[in-house]
C-alpha cells in the first residue's frame, strides 16, 4: 500500500483537524475503557462432544515420497472471536484520539491485520465508523488495505474516501454487520469526544429505533450550535436590518405571525419559543435545508428542544430536555433513549420559507426576532448573501457534507422541494416547478391536494381539495403564493393560513397540510417511496 505525497499532505490536514474539533469539545485525558468480553457478548456455547470420529491421518508411504506439508487450517469460531479485534481497533484509535502520553496504535493495526487474515467482514463498519478519526498514517494504510481486501471495493487512499466508504457500508450493511458489543464501543468512543454524549447515548445500544453504524458525531459538541431560548422579537416596521430579499422562516399560530431570519437561524439552528400561545421548537438541518415548527407539548408534557451534536443521514439529531431522548428532527419521532418505544410523534405547524418582503406583505402585524439575541453580537449576523455567513460554502456547492447512502438522482441532491405527507402516502414538489405552475392539483394516496407556488420566492403551500379542481384566477397578477383560487364552477376561495374558504359560504373550508421545505436528497432520505411531481406534460 501506498500513499502519495499529496495524499499524506491531505491526511495530515484533515488528521490535525480532527485533533483540533476533539480538544474543542473537550476530550478526556484518558482513551474510554475498553469493556471485558462478558460485556461485549454472552459467552460461547458449550462445546458439544463431536458425533463422528475423525479420519486417522494417513502415514507416509515407504516409497520414499515425502510427506505433504500440512496446510494451515481456519483458526475455529471458539478461537478467533470478532469481539476482540473490534476492541483492539477501537481501543488502538482511541488511545492516539485522546491520550497523548502513551498512544497504542499497535493495538488497531493488530486488530486490522487479525480481521484481514480471517476474512472477517464484521470489521468493515467497525473500520468505516473510526475512519475519519485515524490520525497515524500507517493506521490509515492498514485500514484502507484491510477495507479493499476484505470487500473487493476500492474508493483511493486519501482520506476523502471515507464518504465514499460509509455510503457503501450504508447500502451493504445486511451483508456486513458489525459483531456484538459494538454499539457500546461506539457510545463509549463518542463519550470521549465530550461526556455529554454519555448521557444522550444511555440505553443506546437497547433502544435504538436507527441503525447504530448510521449515527454520526457532526463535529460539535451537544449544543454546541447554541439554540435560542424565546429569542428577543420586534415589530416589523422596526427590523431595519433586513432586506426584502432575504429568506426567511414564516410560522402562523392562532393569528400570531413571526419571521425566523435564516441569517439569524443558520448559526442557531434551533428556536424555542412561544407563538399564539403555543410553546414551539423550530428545529432547523441546515446541512438538509428543513426548518420545521414542531409543538413544544408531548404526551402531556412541555419541553424544549437541543442540538446532540449527532447526525443521521445528515440530518440533525435533536434531543429533548426532559428526558434527554434523541429525536429525529425530519420525522419528529424519537428514535433512542427513554421514549424510544413510545410511539410518539410530534404535531407540527405548517413552516413557509419565504422572503423577508413577500412575508410582511401578507403579513403586516407580523413580529421578527431581533438581531440582540442575546448569544452573539448583532454583527454577526450575515446576511445569507455574504461569503462570511454561515454555511455560505455549503449553500453554494452542490455536494453534502457529510454521507448520505439512500439518494436519487432524478434531482439535483440540494434541488429544494415542498414536502407533502398525508396518511401514509409523501408527495415532493420542486420549488422550480411550482414558480412556473403556481397552482398544482394532485392526489397523494387517497387525498387529493392542491400546492401552491410563489413566482419570486421558494415559497409554496398545500391544501385538502376534496373533489374541487383549482386555478389562478384570471386577473390575478399577483408574483407570491396565490392569494384567492377559484374552482371549477367558477367560485372563489380565499387562501388563508389556516384553509382555504369559500368566498360565498366562509362554513365551507379545506385545512392546511402541515408541510415545510427541503432538501431533495434530504426529504428523499426518509422517504423513499415518496411521488415526485415532475410538471404537467
Amino acid at each position: 500500500m501506498h500513499i502519495s505525497s499529496l495524499s499524506r499532505a491531505i491526511w495530515t490536514v484533515l488528521a490535525t483537524m480532527i485533533l483540533i474539533f476533539v480538544v474543542a469539545c473537550g476530550s478526556s485525558p484518558e482513551p474510554p475503557a475498553l469493556p471485558t468480553e462478558d460485556e461485549l457478548s454472552p459467552p460461547p456455547p458449550a462445546q458439544q462432544p463431536p458425533t463422528n470420529t475423525p479420519t486417522p491421518r494417513p502415514t507416509p508411504s515407504d516409497s520414499g515420497e515425502e510427506e505433504p506439508t500440512a496446510v494451515p487450517t481456519a483458526v475455529s469460531d471458539r478461537e478467533y472471536d470478532s469481539v476482540l479485534p473490534m476492541s483492539k481497533i477501537f481501543q488502538g484509535i482511541s488511545s492516539t484520539v485522546f491520550n497523548d502520553l502513551s498512544p497504542n496504535p499497535q493495538l488497531a493495526l493488530d486488530g486490522m491485520e487479525s480481521a484481514r487474515l480471517q476474512g472477517d467482514k464484521s470489521m468493515v463498519p467497525v473500520i468505516v465508523t473510526l475512519m475519519r478519526f485515524i490520525n497515524r498514517l500507517e493506521v490509515f494504510e492498514e485500514a484502507i488495505l484491510t477495507l479493499n481486501e476484505l470487500t473487493g471495493q476500492d474508493f483511493g487512499t486519501t482520506p476523502d474516501a471515507w464518504p465514499a466508504w460509509f455510503e457503501w457500508v450504508g447500502a451493504n450493511l445486511d451483508d456486513y454487520r458489525p459483531p456484538d458489543g459494538y454499539p457500546q464501543l461506539k457510545r463509549r468512543f463518542l463519550a470521549g469526544i465530550h461526556p455529554g454524549f454519555e448521557q444522550l447515548l444511555d440505553g443506546y445500544e437497547e433502544t435504538s429505533r436507527i441503525e447504530p453504524f448510521e449515527i454520526e458525531w457532526g463535529g460539535v459538541a451537544p449544543d454546541g450550535i447554541p439554540p435560542l431560548e424565546n429569542p428577543p422579537n420586534i415589530p416589523a416596521e422596526e427590523a431595519d436590518y433586513l432586506e426584502s430579499h432575504e429568506r426567511v422562516f414564516g410560522v402562523s399560530i392562532n393569528g400570531e405571525h413571526r419571521a425566523y431570519p435564516l441569517r439569524i437561524m443558520n448559526p442557531h439552528e434551533m428556536a424555542n419559543d412561544v407563538l399564539g400561545g403555543e410553546p414551539i421548537s423550530l428545529a432547523y438541518c441546515t446541512l438538509c435545508g428543513a426548518g420545521i415548527a414542531y409543538s413544544g407539548k408531548f404526551d402531556g408534557v412541555e419541553t424544549t428542544f437541543g442540538t446532540s451534536g449527532f447526525l443521521y443521514r445528515s440530518n440533525k439529531i435533536m434531543y429533548d430536555r426532559e428526558t434527554f431522548s434523541l429525536w429525529n428532527q425530519e420525522l419528529g419521532q424519537p428514535v433512542i433513549g427513554e421514549l424510544a418505544d413510545s410511539g410518539i410523534q410530534l404535531d407540527f405547524f405548517p413552516t413557509l420559507l419565504t422572503t423577508w418582503g413577500e412575508w410582511k406583505d401578507e403579513h403586516p402585524d407580523t413580529t421578527v426576532l431581533s438581531l440582540d439575541t442575546g448569544v452573539y453580537q448583532p454583527g454577526r449576523y450575515f446576511p445569507e448573501d455574504n461569503p462570511n455567513a454561515t454555511y455560505y460554502e455549503y449553500f453554494h456547492t452542490p455536494g453534502t457534507m457529510f454521507p448520505v447512502w439512500i439518494r436519487d438522482d432524478r434531482l439535483e441532491a440540494k434541488d429544494v422541494v415542498l414536502g407533502v405527507n398525508v396518511g401514509d402516502a409523501q408527495g415532493a414538489y420542486p420549488v422550480s416547478v411550482l414558480q412556473v405552475e403556481r397552482v398544482v392539483n394532485d392526489t397523494l394516496g387517497e387525498t387529493n391536494v392542491v400546492v401552491l407556488g410563489s413566482e419570486i420566492s421558494q415559497a409554496a403551500k398545500a391544501y385538502e381539495r376534496g373533489d374541487q379542481e383549482f386555478s389562478r384566477l384570471e386577473d390575478d397578477t399577483s408574483t407570491g403564493v396565490p392569494m384567492k383560487l377559484v374552482d371549477q364552477n367558477g367560485h372563489v376561495w380565499n387562501v388563508t393560513e389556516e384553509a382555504l374558504v369559500n368566498a360565498a359560504d366562509s362554513s365551507e373550508t379545506l385545512p392546511r397540510i402541515p408541510t415545510h421545505a427541503s432538501f431533495w436528497f434530504g426529504w428523499f432520505a426518509f422517504y423513499p417511496d415518496t411521488e415526485l411531481y415532475e410538471g404537467e406534460g
